[in-house]
């Protein structure tokens, strides 16, 4: 069995940067392998756009230099928001500030109001997914510190660099469930992420994924899996209910009931039976979103009950 990695999504809403780094802290003490943030600059659903969000790579930037060994992720950079020159230069920097630690996400990105809202292009979803895969080379080419001049339908570069280099060739994780999405991930990724939400189709996009590697004559093995998951865990069986339901009136009740019947909830014991068949599916990455009135008491638990079981 692979030694499955658990990633944790940092505080980022109505978080202060004190809130941010003691998590930072903890979650690194307790053993996790990655910390991850989200690219948004406002919440992305009606009615709650006016609470404070930390910006992604500001944040990731702060942290690398409170953490030591943690990698720093994510999930996912939006690429509407960058021009992916400017995305392969803060990439670039913040691993050098970091040592060699960050993964950068990349995604198509689905929330159409908040782009309206700043000012990106008006592209359709098959337009945002087309031009992501156009980001995912010219981040790569820029990465190996060559100029780089890029003619695409979506961006264009003349003479670019991005130096100073990464301090490592950074791993690169692509999210998302599309079909182009999937191509591009089985062409240029080295971690492909599953949606939260998605678990229920994660074993047909695995299998997907596979296949388009072998079309691109790539080994399918060389692809990492991953599901960002929202995680429901309590000491007992009782409580893991009642965490589910909360979840439920916080995310909705029909993408609740996507995590009852696919996801990763319940008591220690449970959660490491999902996490069992998780990997029985070929999936061996995890970044979890904690859903609890305390994060930082879910995070322990699980490094203390579930985490050994793999380790």
């Amino acid at each position: 069995m692979n030694r499955p990695h658990f990633g944790v999504s940092l505080p980022q809403v109505d978080a202060s940067w004190l809130d941010v780094r003691r998590a930072a802290e903890q979650l690194e003490s307790l053993g996790f392998d990655s910390l991850w943030v989200s690219d948004h600059m406002q919440l992305p659903y009606g009615g709650a756009e006016d609470t404070p969000m930390l910006e992604a790579f500001a944040e990731l930037a702060a942290v690398a230099v409170v953490t030591d060994r943690i990698e720093l992720g994510t999930n996912c950079s939006n690429i509407m928001f960058r021009n992916p020159g400017v995305l392969a230069k803060q990439v670039a920097t913040i691993d050098q500030i970091a040592g060699g630690r960050i993964i950068p996400g990349l995604g198509a990105g689905y929330s159409t109001p908040e782009f309206i809202a700043y000012g990106c292009p008006p592209w359709r979803q098959w337009q945002r997914v087309e031009a992501l895969a156009e980001a995912v080379e010219i981040v790569r080419a820029l990465w190996t510190g060559e100029r780089v001049t890029y003619e695409g339908k979506y961006f264009q570069l003349r003479n670019a660099v991005a130096l100073p280099r990464p301090a490592r060739r950074p791993p690169l994780l692509i999210g998302g469930a599309s079909t182009t999405t999937l191509r591009a991930a089985a062409l240029h990724a080295d971690i492909w992420n599953n949606p939260p939400l998605y678990e229920g189709r994660l074993a047909a996009n695995i299998e997907r994924l596979r296949e388009f590697a072998q079309q691109a004559s790539r080994d399918p093995d060389e692809l990492v899996c991953s599901q960002r998951a929202r995680v429901a865990l309590a000491e007992s069986p009782k409580e893991a209910d009642e965490l589910l339901a909360k979840m439920g009136a916080k995310i909705g009740e029909p993408a609740m009931r996507e995590v009852e019947a696919h996801g990763i909830w319940g008591s220690p014991e449970r959660v490491c039976e999902c996490i069992e068949r998780y990997l029985a599916l070929g999936c061996s990455h995890f970044v979890i979103d904690f859903y609890s009135p305390d994060r930082a008491a879910a995070a322990e638990l699980f490094a203390r009950r579930v985490m050994p079981e793999f380790r």
